[in-house]
């Protein structure tokens, strides 16, 4: 479950359907493509080094309901 690790803040569901970097197999930080944006200084990098900052082809669902659930919108 979710609370067996209590630094994930995105639920077990949306993390394993959220697209990942073809290069390094980075997660997509889901921050960097909403509404509300990543809070990192760097544009190319994200605060949490196992996200990545790209942009998708394609977004699931579940993520796409999460991002505009949690983060406002894409």
């Amino acid at each position: 479950t979710d609370k067996a690790n209590p630094r994930r803040s995105v639920p077990s569901a949306v993390a394993l359907a959220a697209p990942r970097e073809n290069g390094d197999g980075k997660q997509l930080c889901l921050r960097y493509i909403s509404a509300q944006g990543c809070p990192s200084p760097n544009p190319d990098r994200c605060t949490h080094h196992v996200l990545g900052h790209f942009v998708p082809s394609t977004l699931a669902p579940v993520v796409k309901a999460y991002i505009v659930e949690k983060y406002g919108g894409l």
